[in-house]
Parts: C-alpha cells; sequence; structure tokens
C-alpha cells in the first residue's frame, strides 16, 4: 500500500497538518497492514522527519519517502531563481528528513533524479507515469524501484508482456 502524505498538508493553503498527526495516521496504518506492506511518501520535510523517527524506533523496515517536488520539469530553473533550490538539489532535504526513499515526478526523474537517487543509494519512486511508452520505459528501467500510475491494468498487461519477453530470449 502507498500512503501519500501529501493531502494531508497544503501549507500554502494556510492549513497545515501537524506532523504528530501524520505519525498517528501511519502508525494505524502499519497496525492494521503491517510495515512489509506499507510505503509512505510525503511532501513535508516535518512530517517525513517525524514519521521516520518513529519508524526507527516502532518499523524500522517502513520505507518512508520524501517527494522532491510536486512536478519539476522544464521549470526546475525557475524554481532555482524562485529561491525553491531544494526541488532541484534535494540532498539537505533528504538528510533533514531521514528520508530512506527519493520521490519523483517523472519528469524530475528522467532528468536527473534516477541519477540521483542511485549515486546516493536510495531507492527510487517514479509517479505518475500514465502515457504507455513512458510506463514501458520506466518498468524496465532498473533504477526505479516502484512506478505509480492511473493505469494499473495497463501496468501489470505491460509487466507481463516485458516478463513474456524475457522469458522468450
Amino acid at each position: 500500500m502507498h500512503l501519500d502524505l501529501e493531502p494531508l498538508a497544503r501549507p500554502e493553503a494556510g492549513d497545515p497538518v501537524p506532523p504528530e498527526h501524520e505519525v498517528a495516521l501511519v502508525r494505524h496504518v502499519v497496525d492494521v497492514m503491517g510495515a512489509d506492506d506499507v510505503v509512505v511518501t510525503g511532501l513535508q520535510d516535518e512530517a517525513v522527519a517525524a514519521v521516520r523517527a518513529w519508524s526507527r524506533v516502532h518499523c524500522p523496515q517502513l520505507l518512508v519517502g520524501l517527494s522532491l517536488s510536486r512536478d519539476v520539469g522544464p521549470g526546475g530553473l525557475r524554481k532555482v531563481l524562485t529561491g525553491r533550490l531544494g526541488e532541484v538539489l534535494p540532498g539537505r532535504r533528504l538528510r533533514a528528513s531521514d528520508a530512506d526513499l527519493a520521490v519523483c515526478h517523472r519528469t524530475q526523474a528522467r532528468l536527473w533524479g534516477a541519477r540521483w537517487a542511485r549515486r546516493h543509494d536510495l531507492p527510487l519512486l517514479v509517479w505518475t507515469v500514465d502515457n504507455p511508452r513512458e510506463l514501458r520505459r520506466w518498468l524496465v528501467d532498473d533504477r526505479a524501484w516502484l512506478v505509480t500510475t492511473n493505469h494499473p491494468a495497463r501496468a501489470v498487461a505491460l509487466r507481463s508482456e516485458l516478463s513474456a519477453e524475457v522469458a522468450g530470449r
């Protein structure tokens, strides 16, 4: 199960959720699902840090990822110029949050995120890949630990097709 904390906290709308609420939610989900069947992601550094601090004590195997941006895309330079450097150069944010999973938008992952995650020995979650050609590309890219899509049936079919191709070699 992918538990995405991003919808909980929207500080730009003036309604941040305190990290302890997110920790309580994660604790409940882990109690129900088990830590081995859950991956947690979030956009807010403080929330990810709080969940990681909790998970280090209670379930160290739980992967907790930091979303490195909302959607970097070609606007990366603009983000650097407008002070959102942490979305383009995420090392400080990842260290501060103690995240053990890098979470990248598909454009960011393609441009630099996949190389960065591999260089720093972090699993990579790529979101949201809906285009069939791009989905196929990420399903065979060994740098991607997990790929999310709005079309799971398409992804399962592609994965089966790719497995059959490998078996036929």
